[in-house]
Order: structure tokens, then sequence, then C-alpha cells
């Protein structure tokens, strides 16, 4: 059965996202935008309707620059014999023969081939609208400049250009899908006359012969010749730190401003720091020159004082002064456990580097008084227990690793982070870079992660915690089948009930083990009171000790030694992804393998772009799954850790109980009393040792 090209790239796609889902990679592609008929606009505005034949109408515009070829199906539908090059000669008998869009015509025969029932429209001929011309344009006006938008009147000097205008731009002309020519619309004329005291270098062009106003009416522009001297005033701003100049342009034959003029009035204005010649000089240079008026251009100016810099704090470690009580989680929920209040550092941290303050620099103003400076503020935080201070107090570290906060503004460390009570809401989940030492219980569903040791005086709930070194709990722990521990080196408590425990070294119970999961990589081992090991699954890489294994009644034990427990919870994990990688490796194969069967049939760019990318994807699956069983083999030479493991059950082993050593397994179907079960390598099996 062949499948559609369509549903075999659907199908294609899918089958390569999913890929890249497992192998953490995105190598979606864009798809195509959908054909849309941009024909809809003639039969908006005024046409007109021919018939070319059963079911085919030709519209054209009032302009005769667009037709839109339509079929309305009949009724019943019939199938269609009528070929593009019908339709074509047709329009063209019509008198239409420019432009003609063959393609568009061609496309709709095959839809309609297709779907006999589609009403089909496409664009058949394409002419040209004219296009307008554009009328003359001013490209420059002298009236638009600033100085005389402030002044309210146009000034201008000898020779200034006062304006300029762009010519006239014809339009285009258009063209009829009969192939006549359409005439663009005329473009409407404006003239400017040169009036008094106005030339022209060239069309459009108009220059001032002379300085004084610009006058335009009815389209006549003149200028008034005038004459006034050059005139200037100096202000000081109340805060004494600038001095002002403005000045009036001479016209005509007036007297220029002199700087000797500007100076005066400085003078004479108390002016005696700060004065700026340049700004002088250009500010005269504008009015005398440009015949530009001058509005408050600065030409003297104070130096304001510069306060001292404060004593800064550069925060290598910030103590987090402004965290949030609660976390609170993007859906709006509070999160009551997750407090974000504990701060570690670790020993020799760079925490702070403090600046100190500048005593400033005195300010002047224009009339030469001097201003005093303000001196910067030193810090107000003092450096408290563990904190090395050095290079003159501006470097601050960490003397030990602990509990990092600012308080009562003394920054210290703490090398122990200490409740005094439970580990409930009004502390929240502790995570700490250090020891944390709990004087009460750890409460149902609360987390204490600590990258030391852990001490819980009181007893554990159904609560996580993980320490990266041993974790001790004087009362015991109740899991509640919802706690989890967990230490890199020991664990010990009094007990566990329906506990989930795992150590990379010893789990030491000083009483019970009661239906709980236990893993340890040395040995697992309950001591004294009862020292009874019932229920559940206890795994131990050398060895498992209990005075009493298994219950009277029956209770299903087991217990498994000589295995490194977290070996194997690897190895599970790399089978399972090997697994799931193998399935998405055989369906790629089968979508592939289809490819190959259907290489005669054409496939569009798209289709052949899945197809290569497929294959890549193929051999990255290959090599994913070989580095899955390269790791699996290496992690299988490290799954026993000794050859000599042991279980010991001093007083009495009972019935029900499974023991698994390696690949042999024994299940004690009656009581046996003092009982020592070990492991002969040259056959495999488990041996068993009692005084009985």
């Amino acid at each position: 059965m062949n499948i559609h090209p369509n549903n075999r790239s659907n199908r294609l796609k899918e089958l390569l996202q999913d890929i890249d889902l497992e192998l953490g990679q995105d190598n979606s592609s864009p798809s195509h935008s959908s054909f849309e008929d941009s024909s809809k606009k003639i039969f908006s505005e005024p046409h007109k309707e021919i018939n070319l034949g059963p079911g085919f109408f030709l519209y054209v515009n009032k302009n005769e620059t667009e037709a839109v070829l339509k079929y309305i199906p009949p009724s019943p539908p019939r199938i269609l014999s009528i070929k593009a090059t019908f339709l074509l000669e047709r329009i063209k008998e019509i008198g239409y023969h420019h432009g003609l869009i063959e393609t568009n015509i061609q496309k709709a025969l095959s839809i309609i081939r297709e779907n006999p029932q589609a009403e089909v429209t496409v664009i058949a001929a394409k002419g040209r609208e004219p296009t307008p011309g554009k009328p003359p344009s001013v490209e420059y006006w002298i009236g638009g400049e600033e100085q005389n938008k402030a002044s309210g009147r146009i000034q201008v000097r000898k020779h200034d250009r006062i304006m300029q205008i762009a010519p006239a731009v014809p339009g285009v002309a258009g063209i009829r899908i009969t192939g006549e020519e359409i005439d663009p619309p005329p473009v409407k004329q404006t003239q400017i006359i040169a009036g008094e005291n106005v030339y022209q270098k060239k069309e459009g062009e108009y220059y001032a012969e002379c300085a004084g106003t610009v006058i335009m009416k009815n389209n006549v522009l003149s200028v008034f010749e005038q004459r006034r001297d050059a005139s200037a005033t100096v202000a000081i701003r109340e805060d004494g730190m600038q001095a002002l100049i403005s000045i009036e342009p001479p016209m005509g034959s007036g007297k220029p401003l002199a700087y000797d003029q500007a100076a005066f009035l400085l003078h004479e204005a108390g002016v005696r720091a700060g004065i700026q010649a340049k700004a002088i000089e250009r500010a005269i240079h504008i009015a005398n020159t440009k015949r530009q008026p001058v509005q408050n251009a600065v030409i003297a100016q104070g130096i304001f004082p510069t306060a001292g810099r404060d004593a800064s704090l550069e925060w290598h470690v910030h103590p987090n002064l402004q965290r949030e009580r609660f976390v609170i989680h993007e859906d709006g929920s509070v999160d009551f456990y997750n407090q974000s209040h504990i701060l570690t550092v670790t020993e020799g941290d760079h925490l702070l580097t403090v600046r100190p303050p500048t005593p400033g620099r005195r300010g002047v103003n224009v009339y030469g008084e001097p201003l005093p400076a303000q001196a910067g503020r030193p810090i107000s935080i003092k450096a408290g227990d563990h904190i090395q201070v050095l290079n003159d107090g501006a470097e601050w570290y960490a003397e030990c690793t602990g509990l990092y906060r600012l308080h009562n503004n003394i920054l210290e460390v703490q090398p122990l982070f200490y409740v005094k009570g439970d580990v409930d809401f009004s502390v929240g989940n502790i995570h700490f870079n250090g020891d944390v030492v709990i004087e009460g219980n750890v409460l149902d569903g609360f987390e204490v992660q600590a990258e030391g040791a852990i001490s819980v005086m009181g007893t554990v709930e159904a609560a996580t915690l993980h320490a990266r070194k041993c974790i001790e709990v004087k009362n015991g722990i109740f899991g509640k089948e919802k706690g989890r521990i967990t230490a890199g080196k020991n664990v010990v408590s009094y007990f566990l009930q329906n506990a989930d425990v795992q150590a990379a070294g010893d789990v030491i119970i000083g009483n019970q083990i009661l239906n709980s999961r236990v893993y340890a990589r040395r040995f697992v081992e309950v001591r004294c009171g009862k020292g009874s090991l019932i229920g559940g699954l206890t795994v131990a890489g050398h060895g498992i000790k209990a005075r009493t294994i298994g219950s009277d009644y029956g209770t299903r034990t087991v217990l498994e030694a000589g295995s490194d427990f977290s070996v194997f919870n690897r190895m599970k994990e790399v089978k399972e992804k090997e697994q799931s990688l193998r399935s998405k490796l055989e369906l790629l194969e089968n979508v592939i393998e289809q490819e190959r069967q259907n290489e005669k049939n054409a496939v569009d760019q798209e289709e052949n772009l899945l197809y290569a990318n497929a294959l890549v994807r193929k051999k990255n699956l290959h090599n994913a799954i070989a580095n899955f069983r390269a790791e699996y083999r290496s992690l299988a030479e490290k799954l026993h850790i000794t050859d000599n493991p042991q279980i010991i059950a001093s007083d009495m082993i009972n019935a029900d109980v499974l023991v698994r050593i390696r690949e042999a397994r024994y299940k004690f179907q009656t009581p046996v009393k003092s009982v020592k079960i070990g492991w002969e390598k040259e056959t495999g099996k488990i041996t068993i040792d009692s005084r009985e």
C-alpha cells in the first residue's frame, strides 16, 4: 500500500521531533504559509462580467487593468474537460491579450479537477494603473529656521538663500489589459515670482539682494531693506553659576557688536571667574556674520562643588537582606516550606570590598566666590565573628564555612546552623553550607540539606534529609512511607520505621528497622535493644547484621548483600534509556525504508530536507545507543564490591526471609537460630552456617 506524500511527511516530522526530545536537540523547520487569493478587491468596485464557457466567468474592472477568472460549479457537478489554452484563446478573442497569467489559469483548472465542487477565483490578467505625478514642493524656506520662528519675523542677510522649490514630477502612464496606454492625471503647477530685492541663481532658487525683512504676498517674494546697530544684554542666573548674553544682530548697514563691548558688559555685571572667550566670540560671530539673534548664550560658567564620594560596598557575596519571607511560585501559590532566609559561605570566600569616602572638591561661582564641598560618609557596618579584614579594612573574607548574615549592622559567619526548636513553618526548609544541628524534631514535608553533617535531637517524620557527611537522629525516624534520608557517609538513628534511607557508608540503628527501604554501600547493623530487622528491603555492599531478622508472623523481608546499590540504580537508568532509544530507532528506520520505496515518486524540497534530517538522526541514535551500552558494561564491572559479603542474625532468622547475593537466591521456610550467611565464589551459591 502506497502512503500519500503529505501523510509520509507529517509522520516523519512527528517522529523526528520525538527523537530530538530524546537526544536533547531542536531541528524544527519552518512551515509554508497557505496561498491567499488577492483577487477579492475587484468585486467591491464597478466591473463587467463575461461568460467564457460552462461555469467560467471573466470579471474586468472599470479601467480594464485587471481581470479575474471565476469558476462556479454547475449542479450536478460534471467532469471538467476544458483546457487552459481554450480559456486563454477565449480571453484573447474578447480583446484582452496583455498581462495574461497562464500559470494562475492552469492552477485553477488543477484545483477544479481535484475537487469538481470547488468554487475557484484567480487573477487571469494584470495591467498597470497610472501613477499620479507630484506638484512642485518647497525644499527649503528660511522662515522655518529656529531664530526666525523665535523672533516672529523673517530676517535675512545679503545673498542669503530664502527659498528653494523642487520642480514638479510627472506621473507614470498605466496600461490596460487590452494593451492600450492610460495617461496619468495632470500635475498642478504653482509659480513663485521674485519681487523687490530678490534674485534667482537658477530655476526654483531665490536669494536676497540685501539685508532686511522677507515678505511673501500673492506668491511674490520680496525683501525690505532695514538698518540697525547690534545690541547686547548680560544676565546672571540666580545661583550665580552662569552669565548669559543675548544679542540682536545688526541690520542693513548697522554697526556690528565688538568683543570689548561684551567684555565690558560682563565686568559691569560683576563677573570675575569662568569667562569663556571662545563662547563670546562664537555668539558675536552668529550675530554679526550670520545676522542671527542670540538668546541666552552661556559665556561664563562657574564650577559646582563636587561632593565627596560616600564609602561604598562592593558585595561579592550579598547577605540578601531584602529576600522574601516565603517563596511565591509563578502560578501565585505560596510555598511555606521553602523560606529563603538561609545563606551560607565557604572558608576563604571574598565577601566584600570597602571603598573609603573621599573629601570632595571645592567650587567657585562666576563672581569668583568659593563654594565648599561636602565630604563623603563612612560605612556603617562592622566586621563580626569569623570575618577576616585585610588591606587596611578594604577586603573582607570568610574565616570559616557557615551561616552568613548581616545582623544589627554586624557582618558575621557562624560555623554552625543551629535550630533551637522544631523545623516547622517558623523555620522553613534548610539549605546550609556546613553542619546543621536541630534541637527539636523535623516535621512532615520539610527538607534539610547540609554540605556538612546533620544532627537531630528529636525525631524525623515524613521529611527529607540530605547531608554530604553523616546524619544522626537521636530519637528515630518515622518515614510514613514518604520520608527520605540520604547521607554521603553514615546514617545513625535509634530506629527506622517506614523510611527510605541511603548511605554511602554504614547505616547503624540502635533498636529496630521496621518496614523500611535501607541502602548502604558498606554495612547495615542493628546493634542493641530489640536488635530486629523486620520487613521491607535492606541492601548492603559488604554485609548486614542484626539480632533478629524477620518476624514470627512471617513478614516478608528481603536482604541483599555484595552489590553497590548506587551502581545498580545507574545501570537501571542506562538500560531504560537504551531501550527507549532503540524503540525510536526502529520507528525511524521503518519511515526511512518507506521513503526509499517511494523514491521514484516526485517529492518537494521540504520532504527531501526531512529525509536528510532523518538519516542524520539515525546516525545520532546509533552513537547514543553505543555510548549507553559502553557505560552499562563499565558499570557492570563495578557492581560487585566484595567477594565475601555476610549476613548475620545472632539470635534468629525467621520464615519468609529472602536472601539475594549476586545471582544466588535463598528463601527461609522455617526459623533458624544463630545464622551466618555467606557466598562461595567458586560455586556462586549462598552458604548458611547455623548453630542448630
